[in-house]
């Protein structure tokens, strides 16, 4: 049964030491020489937590439990990876990045980033080729690319490549895309991508709100 007041979810350094448990049941292992008597750790402020150095002389590395994982390099506080892997894990139909959002109180982008990921390190063995085996693969220029995800419409910015906008955006649908244009600049929001026809009859446009999150507005007429 899932425990919310489990500290593994909410403190980084009982997070650690729960994965620690796991990836290492009898004591520290080097990851990058196999090491496991000659192993250090190094405390302090002038030290990331949970560091440990590797006194092989034939080795002489640093490492954290993270490393060789899906956490390994990242910002995300790793309490929150361990929060985030227990919802996508333990969900019989599954959890949008969104709900991940709303969920972990984390930005729309970084609940994408830690789903896809964490997805990616669950796969088991390679991709198919696209198109299928020893089939030929047509792409066409796109222009609007978009899908839908547990009732939440995700598409990419149109042309936001140049704009360094090429993570997908959630698209909200809206009534009147002029009109709500107008109603969330008037509470602090900018507009990024005015509103344009994508095809179809639908309007796209994006905002930024005064948090810096970027937002999609969407119409079909």
């Amino acid at each position: 049964m899932f425990d919310l007041t489990n500290p593994i979810f909410f403190d980084a350094d009982k997070a650690r030491e729960h994965l620690g448990s796991i990836n290492w049941p009898n004591g520290p292992v080097c990851p990058h020489c196999g090491e496991t008597e000659k192993l250090k750790r190094l405390e302090g402020q002038s030290h990331r937590a949970g560091l440990i150095q590797c006194n092989n002389n034939a080795c002489l590395k640093n490492f954290t439990v993270t490393v060789g994982t899906v956490f390994e390099r990242s910002k995300v506080p790793l309490n929150t990876w361990v929060y985030a892997t227990h919802l996508l894990t333990s969900s019989k139909k599954g959890i949008s990045s969104h709900q991940l959002h709303r969920v972990l109180e984390v930005q729309y982008k970084t609940a994408w980033f830690l789903a896809h990921r964490i997805r990616e390190a669950m796969r088991v063995g390679a991709l198919a080729p696209m198109g299928g085996a020893g089939a030929p693969v047509e792409v066409d220029e796109t222009y609007y690319v978009s899908f839908e995800a547990a009732g939440q419409h995700i598409g990419l910015v149109p042309g936001g490549g140049p704009q360094g906008m090429t993570s997908p955006v959630a698209y909200w649908h809206v009534p009147d895309i002029e009109a709500k244009l107008a109603e969330v600049t008037a509470a602090g929001a900018t507009v990024k991508d005015p509103a344009r026809d994508v095809g179809g009859g639908r309007l796209v446009a994006t905002v930024t709100d005064p948090d810096g999150n970027v937002l999609g507005l969407l119409q079909d007429r």
